[in-house]
This record gives structure tokens, C-alpha cells and sequence, in this order.
């Protein structure tokens, strides 16, 4: 008969491991994003978040069309202080994308705030990083043709 499988947050509490700055590191498998991932009744059975499970068993359900933001910036942190049920859109403003930040502060990647346009593609790009690109791509073609 095999054996029957153990809770899963009893099982998560052995892959934890408690940083200086208060953040319980999943020490388990994680996925290219960078979150934990962990059978919620052993091998066989649906994957789920440790994150996710710690903070449902501690604090509560997450409610309905939320997801938890870690507030740490750390993805395979489950401590339930450093987690916060937002919007996705919300999770998202409050990441490390450069190009969010850039948008939200009204720049580009480099910096300009002069003037942008809507590519024909519906992008919103910077003229002056533009004019950059296509003088540095004149520039190689001329290299090419003099060669």
C-alpha cells in the first residue's frame, strides 16, 4: 500500500530557509520565473505556489481576481508579511520592468522626455531615439557600401 502524502505546508515548512532580512526563501524546485513550485500532494499531483499556499493557510483566502505582489521583490519569498493581494495591472506598476517605470515617469529607456509618437504597430516610441537608430543604421550602410 503506498504510503499516504503528507500536508503540503508540512511538508514546505523543511524547504525553508530564513534570511537577515526576514524573507523565507523556498529552497525547492522554482520555476524560470523564479517562483517556488511544489506537488500539493506529492508526486502525481497538480503543482502549486508555496507562496500562495503558506499565505492561504496563514493569513487567508487570497479574494477573487487578486494576486499576491511580493512586496520584498523576492519571488521564492512565502513569508506572509512581505506578500500583498493586489490587481494584476497594480503587481505589474509596482515591478522592475524598465519599460513601465520608464513609461510611468513619462521617459524613455534613455531618459528622453521630448516628444513620442504611436508606431504604426500601436507603440508608444521616442523621436529622438529614433533619429538615433536610423543615423547609427545610415551609418553602418555607408560602412557596408564603402567596404
Amino acid at each position: 500500500m503506498p504510503p499516504t502524502p503528507r500536508d503540503p505546508l508540512e511538508r514546505l515548512w523543511g524547504k525553508l530557509c530564513v534570511t537577515d532580512d526576514g524573507c523565507w526563501l523556498f529552497t525547492g524546485h522554482c520555476d524560470p520565473q523564479g517562483y517556488g513550485r511544489i506537488h500539493s500532494g506529492g508526486r502525481g499531483t497538480p503543482v502549486v505556489y508555496p507562496h500562495r499556499l503558506v499565505y492561504e493557510r496563514l493569513v487567508g483566502p487570497i479574494p477573487e481576481g487578486l494576486t499576491l505582489d511580493h512586496l520584498c521583490r523576492v519571488r521564492r519569498c512565502c513569508q506572509p508579511a512581505h506578500l500583498e493581494p493586489v490587481t494584476v495591472m497594480e503587481n505589474i506598476y509596482r515591478g522592475q520592468n524598465a519599460y513601465i517605470r520608464a513609461g510611468l515617469a513619462g521617459t524613455c529607456l534613455k531618459g528622453h522626455t521630448d516628444d513620442f509618437y504611436t508606431s504604426p504597430a500601436g507603440k508608444r516610441q521616442c523621436r529622438t531615439c529614433r533619429r538615433e537608430r536610423q543615423r547609427s543604421r545610415a551609418g553602418r550602410l555607408v560602412d557596408l557600401a564603402g567596404s
